[in-house]
Protein backbone atom coordinates (compact mmCIF):
# COMPACT_ATOMS: atom_id res chain seq x y z
CA UNK A 1 0.00 0.00 0.00
CA UNK A 2 1.44 3.34 -1.00
CA UNK A 3 0.52 6.85 0.05
CA UNK A 4 -0.75 8.99 -2.80
CA UNK A 5 -1.26 12.73 -2.85
CA UNK A 6 -3.65 14.27 -5.38
CA UNK A 7 -4.00 18.05 -5.10
CA UNK A 8 -4.39 18.60 -1.31
CA UNK A 9 -5.88 15.17 -0.62
CA UNK A 10 -3.88 12.20 0.63
CA UNK A 11 -4.91 8.57 0.56
CA UNK A 12 -3.63 5.07 0.04
CA UNK A 13 -3.57 2.98 -3.10
CA UNK A 14 -2.18 -0.51 -3.63
CA UNK A 15 -1.53 -0.67 -7.36
CA UNK A 16 -0.02 -4.14 -7.03
CA UNK A 17 -3.25 -5.77 -5.85
CA UNK A 18 -4.91 -7.27 -8.95
CA UNK A 19 -8.43 -5.87 -8.47
CA UNK A 20 -7.12 -2.40 -7.67
CA UNK A 21 -4.66 -2.49 -10.56
CA UNK A 22 -7.46 -3.43 -12.97
CA UNK A 23 -9.80 -0.76 -11.55
CA UNK A 24 -7.14 1.95 -11.89
CA UNK A 25 -6.13 0.85 -15.40
CA UNK A 26 -9.73 0.77 -16.60
CA UNK A 27 -10.52 4.16 -15.06
CA UNK A 28 -7.51 5.79 -16.72
CA UNK A 29 -8.31 4.12 -20.05
CA UNK A 30 -11.87 5.44 -19.79
CA UNK A 31 -10.56 9.00 -19.33
CA UNK A 32 -8.21 8.56 -22.28
CA UNK A 33 -11.06 7.29 -24.46
CA UNK A 34 -13.32 10.14 -23.40
CA UNK A 35 -10.58 12.70 -24.09
CA UNK A 36 -10.03 11.17 -27.53
CA UNK A 37 -13.77 11.36 -28.19
CA UNK A 38 -13.86 15.01 -27.10
CA UNK A 39 -10.87 15.78 -29.28
CA UNK A 40 -12.52 14.17 -32.31
CA UNK A 41 -15.74 16.10 -31.74
CA UNK A 42 -14.05 19.35 -30.73
CA UNK A 43 -15.14 21.27 -33.82
CA UNK A 44 -18.81 20.51 -33.14
CA UNK A 45 -18.69 21.19 -29.38
CA UNK A 46 -18.82 24.57 -27.72
CA UNK A 47 -16.31 25.43 -25.01
CA UNK A 48 -18.76 24.75 -22.18
CA UNK A 49 -19.40 21.22 -23.43
CA UNK A 50 -15.67 20.52 -23.70
CA UNK A 51 -15.05 21.71 -20.13
CA UNK A 52 -18.07 19.86 -18.74
CA UNK A 53 -17.31 16.56 -20.47
CA UNK A 54 -13.64 16.72 -19.51
CA UNK A 55 -14.43 17.36 -15.85
CA UNK A 56 -17.08 14.61 -15.78
CA UNK A 57 -14.60 12.10 -17.22
CA UNK A 58 -11.95 12.95 -14.63
CA UNK A 59 -14.39 13.01 -11.72
CA UNK A 60 -15.73 9.63 -12.82
CA UNK A 61 -12.18 8.28 -12.90
CA UNK A 62 -11.51 9.33 -9.31
CA UNK A 63 -14.88 7.98 -8.19
CA UNK A 64 -14.06 4.63 -9.80
CA UNK A 65 -10.63 4.47 -8.17
CA UNK A 66 -11.14 6.03 -4.74
CA UNK A 67 -14.93 5.99 -4.37
CA UNK A 68 -15.00 9.75 -4.07
CA UNK A 69 -14.30 12.87 -6.02
CA UNK A 70 -15.58 15.40 -3.48
CA UNK A 71 -12.85 14.58 -0.98
CA UNK A 72 -10.28 15.34 -3.67
CA UNK A 73 -11.90 18.20 -5.59
CA UNK A 74 -14.42 19.64 -3.14
CA UNK A 75 -17.81 20.87 -4.31
CA UNK A 76 -16.51 22.63 -7.41
CA UNK A 77 -13.58 22.14 -9.70
CA UNK A 78 -12.39 23.41 -13.03
CA UNK A 79 -10.87 21.72 -16.04
CA UNK A 80 -7.32 22.81 -15.20
CA UNK A 81 -7.61 21.36 -11.71
CA UNK A 82 -8.92 18.12 -13.23
CA UNK A 83 -5.97 17.98 -15.61
CA UNK A 84 -3.53 18.60 -12.74
CA UNK A 85 -5.12 15.78 -10.73
CA UNK A 86 -4.88 13.37 -13.67
CA UNK A 87 -1.23 14.31 -14.18
CA UNK A 88 -0.53 13.61 -10.51
CA UNK A 89 -2.32 10.25 -10.70
CA UNK A 90 -0.39 9.25 -13.82
CA UNK A 91 2.88 10.41 -12.26
CA UNK A 92 2.19 8.37 -9.13
CA UNK A 93 1.39 5.29 -11.20
CA UNK A 94 4.53 5.56 -13.33
CA UNK A 95 6.93 6.44 -10.52
CA UNK A 96 5.52 3.96 -8.02
CA UNK A 97 5.41 1.04 -10.43
CA UNK A 98 8.96 1.52 -11.65
CA UNK A 99 10.43 2.24 -8.23
CA UNK A 100 8.81 -0.67 -6.40
CA UNK A 101 9.46 -3.21 -9.15
CA UNK A 102 13.09 -2.12 -9.52
CA UNK A 103 13.60 -2.32 -5.74
CA UNK A 104 12.24 -5.88 -5.71
CA UNK A 105 14.34 -6.90 -8.69
CA UNK A 106 17.49 -5.45 -7.13
CA UNK A 107 17.02 -7.71 -4.10
CA UNK A 108 17.50 -10.77 -6.26
CA UNK A 109 19.88 -9.61 -8.96
CA UNK A 110 23.17 -9.99 -7.09
CA UNK A 111 22.38 -13.55 -6.00
CA UNK A 112 21.32 -14.56 -9.51
CA UNK A 113 24.46 -13.07 -11.00
CA UNK A 114 26.62 -14.94 -8.50
CA UNK A 115 24.83 -18.24 -9.18
CA UNK A 116 25.17 -17.78 -12.94
CA UNK A 117 28.85 -17.01 -12.62
CA UNK A 118 29.36 -20.13 -10.46
CA UNK A 119 27.76 -22.35 -13.10
CA UNK A 120 30.29 -21.29 -15.77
Amino acid sequence: MARIKILNWEGELNIFEPKTARRVSEAIKAVDAKMEEISNEESSLDWGEIVERTCKAVLSCFNDIFGTDRAIFGDECDMLTCMDAMAQLRGFMNENQVQVVNDKIRQYLPNRQIRRAAKK
